[in-house]
């Protein structure tokens, strides 16, 4: 499905889905193929929409290395997300997209970081592909 109309101020709509960084930094994609014929390559910037989601963490002290403690970190709820749009894509943090695996297919992070020259002259990082995470069972959970 393609989307019409941006749900959000600053998404951007990009090969038919709608993009909404949910970041405090803006991202930069690198895009390839086609958008422009006379420039092979762009860099998009999406700019952080200023929704920031969050997630509780509940830690339990599990042993000592001497005096200092090492404490097991458990993921709890996350607030701060919004809620599912068709075609409506989420850019988040690792934390986050891990969190929220096997319950929202909506949440990307970005990988692949290459540096680049922007149309300002600026060097920046931009980002080639997006990850996704899914459920696996995982044999250490508890």
């Amino acid at each position: 499905m393609r989307v019409l109309a941006k749900h959000f101020r600053n998404s951007v709509i990009l090969g038919g889905v709608e993009l909404v960084n949910l970041t405090a930094k803006p991202i930069y994609v690198l895009t390839t193929g086609g958008f422009d014929p006379a420039c092979p390559e762009q860099i998009i910037e999406i700019r952080p929409e200023g929704i920031i989601p969050s997630v509780q963490v509940k830690e339990h002290e599990v042993s000592r290395v001497g005096e200092i403690p090492v404490v097991k970190y458990r993921a709890g709820d996350v607030t701060g997300l919004p809620e599912q749009h068709e075609g409506v894509y989420y850019i988040v943090d690792a934390v986050t997209a891990q969190c929220m695996k096997g319950r929202r297919g909506d949440l990307l992070v970005p990988i692949k970081p290459q540096k680049r020259i922007n149309d300002r002259g600026e060097e920046v990082v931009v980002f080639t592909a997006f990850a996704t995470f899914v459920s696996v069972p995982d044999e250490d959970e508890e």
